[in-house]
């Protein structure tokens, strides 16, 4: 049972990371997102500028999780995301600040 549960914690901790290292970027971006009726956003898409300064459209095809975090006062809701980015399936972590509705692209 221990071996199993350690095997499986294994298992998700690399299709959270996926095959690559996810790199801390912090870089503002644009989401287009829904809200549900009790207020939780849902994101859709996003849009970032490229090295090139080029906008990059980027379609999410799965949330994986949704948390809230309370960092310094600020509360955000952090969504761990699958997107497919340049032909590789790629996790990227985004977050919502609610206090000033700004999006944030956390990880890739």
């Amino acid at each position: 049972m221990i071996l199993q549960e350690i095997c499986m914690k294994g298992f998700y901790e690399n299709v959270l990371e996926g095959s690559e290292s996810m790199k801390v970027v912090r870089k503002e971006i644009d989401v287009l997102c829904w809200f549900d009726q009790q207020g939780y956003p849902n994101p859709v898409r996003f849009r970032l500028l490229d090295e090139t300064g080029a906008h990059v459209i980027i379609k999410i095809d799965k949330v994986i999780t949704r948390e809230f975090e309370k960092l310094a006062g600020n509360k955000m809701f952090v969504f761990t995301c699958q997107c497919v980015i340049q032909k590789a399936l790629r996790t990227v972590v985004i977050k919502y600040e609610m206090d000033n509705c700004r999006w944030i692209l956390f990880k890739y």
